[in-house]
């Protein structure tokens, strides 16, 4: 990969691990707001955290070897940022009490849903194991979360 472009996809990397923290940030408000389900908010914390932080080793195995990836889909910063930015006004309405237990599940499946979180994979191509490892992790468990907020609101009552 050229230069210039591992530099610009390492930056959007780092915004996305910023997004990724955002997330667990509004997923840590609803496990405080709602006891009954706080395991299942404080677990998703944890694979938001994580899903970071496997992003901003992308971004150093990305820069250690430039050669071995090729640019895939390009991401929009100012979008990502956007997308912060309502995740951040969410969290201010989840703690003014403003999202409920119930619609919490919505705002999550939205969230778990959005394209942001479900191309990933495209930003980069390889062939390195580790990179396609992290990523598939990543991919996989927000699968899993999309999922589960389906489960959830199907479970709610009417």
């Amino acid at each position: 990969m050229m230069p210039g472009l591992v530099k610009e996809t390492v930056k959007t990397l780092g915004v996305l691990a910023e997004a990724e923290e955002a997330v667990a940030g509004l997923y840590k408000v609803f496990a405080e707001k709602d006891a009954s389900e706080q395991a299942f908010w404080s677990g998703l914390v944890n694979q938001e955290t994580a899903h970071a932080h496997n992003m901003r080793s992308m971004a150093r195995m990305l820069e250690a070897n430039p050669s071995a990836y090729l640019p895939g889909r390009p991401f929009n910063i100012a979008a990502i940022q956007t997308f912060i930015r309502g995740i951040k006004e969410n969290i201010a309405r989840a703690v003014k009490g403003e999202i409920s237990a119930h619609n919490a599940f919505f705002v999550a499946k939205d969230i778990e849903g959005s394209i942001l979180e479900n191309r990933i994979h495209e930003i980069v191509r390889t062939d390195d194991p580790e990179f396609r490892k992290l990523i598939d992790v990543i991919v996989g468990q927000t699968a899993e979360h999309d999922a589960e907020m389906k489960k959830k609101i199907a479970a709610l009552p009417a």
